[in-house]
């Protein structure tokens, strides 16, 4: 992913989202332009590694500015225009808001209707 980034040295972590918990998740240094790249490596690894668990969602944590979007749902990749999301953890984790884990089922369905 580094290489595909143009050798950024943006930190992300990609979580999966399974449908009820920011499950998985992965480092990485990233950029925009490769959301999707990342959101694809995410949805393998969760749903095919050693634990395998769904992947409805994946979202890119942005380390430094601490910005968190959805970068794909539900087999749509949103990459090209992430969905920017508000977090509230205190220690800048979205796995440890549950506000944020307990809202995303619902954005999930809202987004697949209108896609549809």
């Amino acid at each position: 992913m580094w290489e595909l980034s143009g050798y950024s040295e943006a930190e992300y972590t990609i979580w999966g989202f399974d449908g009820q918990v920011l499950r998985g998740r992965i480092a990485a240094f990233g950029a925009h332009k490769i959301f999707n790249f990342m959101a694809n490596a995410m949805v393998t690894w969760q749903t095919k590694g050693n634990h395998p668990y769904p992947c409805r969602a994946v979202f890119a944590h942005e380390t430094d500015s601490g910005e968190l979007y959805l970068i794909y749902a539900e087999g749509k990749h949103y990459g090209d225009a992430p969905v920017a999301l508000k977090h509230y953890a205190a220690n800048q984790n979205p796995a440890h808001d549950q506000d944020l884990a307990r809202s995303l089922p619902d954005l999930l369905d809202c987004l697949k209707a209108q896609a549809a």
